[in-house]
């Protein structure tokens, strides 16, 4: 056996410990980028590329190297990737729909509560039925003091009439008593 098998390390853990290899390290991101092995399984690629006399440590260099840009446009080629920047408007209008969002569904849950599990589970009267209640009983109110101004209005009349027959007649007793 040779010394280099026995007591050295070997070439590729010296070249690893050296630098990695760029042109492998490319190659090895070139390959994970490509459309036709990203559909394999992740181990299979490594095994691949261990086989082709890449190290670890460049298919580490090569895997960081990649972007998640590199990837979603690797594995649709006619998909247009474009990394935006979020501008502060853009954060505006995202907490302002959150906040809307969060808002209707505090005040769902609120209505849900006060109107139907308070009312059913423990005996607390729902404000709006209370409303009507309170609103019902005014207008029975008002319907009776409508009616006895209508009966105090219709008996005033009656008055009225009696009395104007009496005139009438005290007139017509007063002509046919002067002819």
């Amino acid at each position: 056996m040779s010394e280099s098998q026995n007591d050295g390390p070997s070439s590729s853990t010296i070249t690893h410990a050296v630098s990695n290899r760029p042109e492998m390290v490319e190659a090895a991101r070139k390959f994970f980028t490509n459309p036709k092995v990203r559909s394999t399984p992740f181990q299979e690629q490594k095994q691949f590329l261990f086989d082709k006399g890449v190290t670890s440590a460049e298919i580490d260099e090569a895997l960081a190297s990649i972007s998640p840009v590199e990837v979603a446009a690797s594995s649709s080629p006619n998909a247009v990737v474009v990394n935006h920047p979020v501008s502060p408007q853009n954060k505006l209008v995202t907490f302002t729909q959150s906040v809307v969002m969060i808002g209707g569904v505090s005040y769902m849950a609120y209505k849900l509560v006060r109107s139907w599990v308070l009312p059913r589970f423990f005996g607390v009267p729902d404000p709006a039925d209370e409303q009507m209640q309170n609103l019902q009983t005014q207008i029975n109110e008002l319907q009776n003091s409508t009616k006895f101004i209508m009966d105090s209005v219709e008996q005033t009349l009656q008055t009225v009439s009696a009395q104007q027959e009496q005139l009438n007649r005290a007139l017509l007793m007063m002509h046919s008593g002067g002819k």
